[in-house]
């Protein structure tokens, strides 16, 4: 079991983390679990970032079903970076209305940055066989006419 939400190498930095709490500071073992519990349920609710082609999916199903679009997303307290969603605010906000919405920004310059970073990494995982998605292509004028549109 790696933890509410996290990754197997988030899941193996906390362990060795507890442990050496439990090794210097003398923590019990009940105290060390809560700490694992605590740690891991505010980890998971940073966790579902982007969530790859199957977060889009979930999303398209439940609006194909008509119900609220995080209904297929498991008990995530938080998203981020996910099209499908940042595209439909005010669905959200009809499914979800005390809900909160955080706009987070980043210079032009950054973003586009990122970006293609993210393509390179793409193009060297597809290489390996390990991405199959689509994001294989640098077009700073369609990020551009996309970033201005959202």
């Amino acid at each position: 079991m790696t933890g509410i939400g996290l990754s197997g190498g988030a899941y193996a930095l906390m362990t060795d983390w507890l442990a050496q709490l439990e090794a210097v500071r003398g923590l019990s073992p009940k105290t060390v679990e809560a700490y694992r519990r605590d740690v891991s349920g505010y980890l998971g609710f940073l966790a579902l970032h982007w969530g790859g082609p199957a977060s889009r999916l979930a999303v398209e199903r439940a609006e194909a079903e008509g119900v609220a679009l995080l209904s297929h997303l498991g008990g995530h307290d938080a998203f981020s970076d996910i099209l499908a969603l940042s595209q439909r605010f005010d669905v959200l906000d009809a499914h979800y209305p005390e809900s909160r919405f955080v706009l987070t920004t980043r210079s032009l310059d950054g973003w586009l940055a990122s970006r293609r970073r993210h393509v390179e990494r793409n193009r060297a995982e597809a290489a390996a066989g390990r991405y199959h998605g689509d994001f294989l292509e640098i077009d700073e004028d369609a990020w551009r006419a996309e970033r201005a549109e959202h």
